[in-house]
């Protein structure tokens, strides 16, 4: 019986044993699962985060670049597109920001990608606006510039050649005008380029004709002058003609040649005596004796 025993509590304790190793190897299988799905989820975790700054460094640009479009500026000219797109824009970009919090990125990335593209059209809005606001403005230019010509070229009188060129240029103006409100920007910038060319087409001409005139005008000039230069040679540089230097520039000659007696002042005193002369002379023997007078001397 005591062998018996001593068998039966072998047997025990080899099952025991076993036991407790099966339970051991259960446990460490355990951790080993725990520790993969930890890594797992770590892992995910990690691969979120950066998806999520990813995200929001997307987010921040897409606020900097929508921040660059002056809405007030489209607003004062009167074009509310534009502040409608913006608005759009930063109703997505916050959409986006809600959805960070969510564990899954797929609607993250779908609500940033909405963000984006939000923007895009914003930015694409606003430079269409802007080419069309700068379209009008040059419209506005041409046509102020094409009245300046057309004043000049009626105060020239140039308008027999340059008036159908005039009204090409008002026609292009009204053509690129009519584009004003049409969807696609660039049939209105086409249109106001080529309202540009005409004018200055036009202002080119006119200052050709102008140039053309003052050329004209300095030729005529030039004739003038050598003309009175000639007459001035002919001259012998004499300020007036042959004819009038001959009726008044020299002295008249006299009808008679007889010689003038030059006229003694009225205040001269008379003129000396002849000195004395005596008939017949003395001899040259004989001492001179002085003179009584002249010969028949009244006394």
């Amino acid at each position: 019986m005591a062998s018996m025993r001593n068998v039966a509590a072998a047997t025990q304790h080899v099952d025991t044993h076993e036991a407790r190793r099966a339970r051991l190897d259960a446990a460490l299988g355990a951790v080993r699962e725990a520790e993969a799905l930890s890594a797992r989820l770590l892992e995910k975790q990690r691969l979120l985060d950066e998806a999520r700054r990813e995200f929001q460094a997307a987010l921040d640009g897409a606020s900097e670049r929508l921040a660059v479009i002056p809405v007030e500026q489209f607003i004062i000219q009167g074009i509310r597109a534009v502040s409608d797109a913006v608005v759009a824009a930063r109703d997505a970009i916050f959409a986006a920001q809600k959805a960070l919090q969510s564990p899954d990125p797929d609607p993250v990335r779908a609500a940033v990608a909405a963000a984006t593209d939000a923007v895009d059209a914003a930015l694409a809005r606003a430079e269409s606006e802007a080419l069309r606001l700068r379209a009008m403005t040059d419209l506005d230019e041409c046509e102020r510039t094409l009245g300046e010509v057309g004043h000049q070229v009626h105060e020239g009188g140039f308008g027999d050649r340059l008036d159908d060129l005039l009204r090409l240029g008002e026609k292009a103006i009204s053509d690129a005008r009519d584009r004003s409100s049409d969807p696609d920007v660039a049939l209105l910038v086409r249109a106001t380029r080529g309202a540009v060319d005409a004018v200055n087409h036009a202002g080119e001409q006119l200052e050709r004709e102008q140039e053309r005139k003052r050329a004209e005008e300095k030729a005529r000039f030039n004739k003038l002058l050598g003309r009175f230069q000639r007459m001035d040679e002919a001259n012998a540089g004499g300020g007036v003609p042959k004819f009038a230097r001959k009726a008044g520039g020299a002295a008249p000659k006299p009808l008679f040649k007889v010689k003038r007696v030059s006229a003694a002042p009225a205040d001269a005193p008379p003129p000396a005596p002849p000195p004395p002369w005596i008939w017949p002379p003395f001899s040259s023997a004989s001492a001179p004796r002085p003179s009584r007078g002249p010969p028949f001397h009244d006394q």
